[in-house]
């Protein structure tokens, strides 16, 4: 597979490299790969808890907003008044 980098993109590597922060292109690639990788995890999750809790709505499992505040603030000892 051959790849062209922007030349912003290619001094950012070279800085990389030259920084010390990887030892070899294939290493920084490799991070980078993963760091995407864990990226459209993250998002596939977060897409997961939305259907989830539309799922809930749909069903009328909710709770009120300013009931979770006031019991949030309740259980952290935090106050509204100055």
């Amino acid at each position: 597979m051959n790849i062209t980098l922007r030349p912003e993109q290619q001094a950012f590597l070279q800085t990389q490299l030259e920084s010390g922060a990887y030892i070899n292109p294939d290493d920084l690639i490799n991070d980078a790969i993963a760091l995407l990788a864990a990226k459209h995890q993250k998002l596939r999750e977060l897409q997961q808890m939305i259907e989830i809790g539309t799922e809930q709505i749909q069903r009328g499992e909710v709770t009120d907003g300013e009931q979770v505040f006031d019991r949030l603030q309740t259980q952290y000892g935090f106050s509204t008044e100055s």
